[in-house]
């Protein structure tokens, strides 16, 4: 027989809650609801104190001004970069000075070594340390000076940097040789070394001495002197020509590249890690000689050397004259030709003369005391008596 599918069995009914299962069922939705209120409300605001915080500190404290020249304004994004860079370039003068008094012994290149560890510790903390004034004022400066040289028109190109970075750091990081090339034609060319000048000499002639000798006189010729020879001057060594701004420019990069691993292999005898990079060097190197050069270009318009004309004469005299109580200055310029009497007359009045010695004083109490003294009751002619 086939066997009948089994219908599935149904759920009993529930009973209907009562009227304090419901409440109860009630008070724990409730009470769940609140949990999960309370839970959301935390965490969004953990999100949100967190976002704020990101904010204030990515967004709000970078553009916080710290200082500000016409419409220029130093943010503190740009304070943090530009005291990178300002650390930069005191390692590149450290680093220089080495390179230049290393011949002098290690008594004068120690100090400096040890500096430079000291400097590149200030990188990684210049967030967290306090604005430092001398940064301020070197960016105020180079703000000043470029704005007054777009007033005068005058600029400076990346040549012209380059020339004045290599004037300066060649001594110490001269760039490499250029490699010698070869040309396929030679030209022949006479090159004159020296002049030579000739000089007319005459000798004496021989002359005859007559020396008295029994078999009779004979002729002795006297010996003529030889000129001495000249010595030759030794040529001059030409100074060495400042590079075009055309050709500068690599030998710009070759000197900061030797300065970058100069910086790197004091950090590497000291066991330190270097935290800044060729690019801020480059940078920081750039933005100093920038401002030497536009200094150079505004040196020379405000006074030119065609119309320097030097003088003797005296912008101001200075005299003195001795007093009781030491000396009494008269300044007369070339614009007021006499001193005023009355202020004359008020210094002289106004100085103290000296007190007298305490032998001097009584020298004249006891003249005092020796001068016979007027009778108490002298009586004096009236006026009438006088007149008769």
């Amino acid at each position: 027989m086939a066997q009948t599918p089994k219908k599935p069995q149904q759920p009993a009914p529930r009973s209907p809650l009562t009227r304090r299962a419901r409440s109860r069922h009630e008070r724990e939705r409730q009470r769940q609801r609140l949990v999960l209120i309370i839970a959301g409300t935390a965490i969004g605001l953990a999100l949100l104190a967190v976002l704020g915080g990101v904010a204030y500190d990515q967004l709000w404290v970078p553009t916080r001004p710290v200082a500000q020249v016409e419409s220029t304004t130093l943010s503190r994004r740009d304070y943090w970069n530009e005291r990178r860079y300002e650390l930069a370039r005191r390692l590149s003068q450290n680093l220089r000075n080495l390179q230049l008094l290393a011949s002098l012994g290690p008594q004068f290149t120690n100090q400096l070594a040890g500096q430079i560890p000291a400097l590149n510790d200030l990188v990684p903390d210049i967030r967290n340390a306090t604005v430092d004034d001398e940064t301020v004022s070197g960016w105020i400066d180079r703000q000043l000076i470029i704005d007054g040289a777009a007033k005068m028109t005058l600029q400076a190109d990346k040549g012209e940097v380059a020339q004045v970075l290599i004037e300066d750091l060649a001594s110490a990081f001269p760039p490499p040789a250029p490699p010698p090339t070869t040309t396929a034609t030679l030209t022949p060319t006479t090159t004159v070394s020296g002049t030579t000048e000739l000089t007319k000499t005459t000798t004496a002639a021989p002359t005859a001495v007559a020396t008295a000798t029994p078999g009779g006189p004979t002729e002795t010729l006297a010996p003529t002197n030889t000129p001495a020879p000249t010595e030759t001057p030794a040529p001059t060594v030409p100074p060495t020509a400042t590079p075009l701004p055309d050709a500068a420019l690599p030998q710009q990069e070759a000197t900061v590249g030797r300065l970058f691993d100069a910086y790197n292999g004091q950090l590497l005898n000291t066991q330190g890690r270097p935290h800044l990079t060729l690019e801020d060097f480059r940078t920081a190197l750039y933005d100093q000689y920038l401002r030497q050069a536009l200094t150079n270009k505004i040196e020379a318009q405000l006074l030119p050397e065609t119309q320097f004309q030097p003088s003797t004469d005296p912008s101001s005299i200075e005299a003195r004259r001795p007093t009781p109580s030491g000396n009494l200055k008269l300044r007369r310029s070339s614009s007021s030709s006499r001193v005023a009497p009355t202020s004359r007359r008020w210094r002289m009045k106004n100085q103290t003369m000296p007190r007298p010695s305490s032998r001097a004083a009584n020298c004249r109490r006891s003249i005092r005391m020796a001068r016979p003294r007027r009778a108490a009751c002298s009586i004096r002619p009236s006026s009438r008596q006088r007149w008769n």
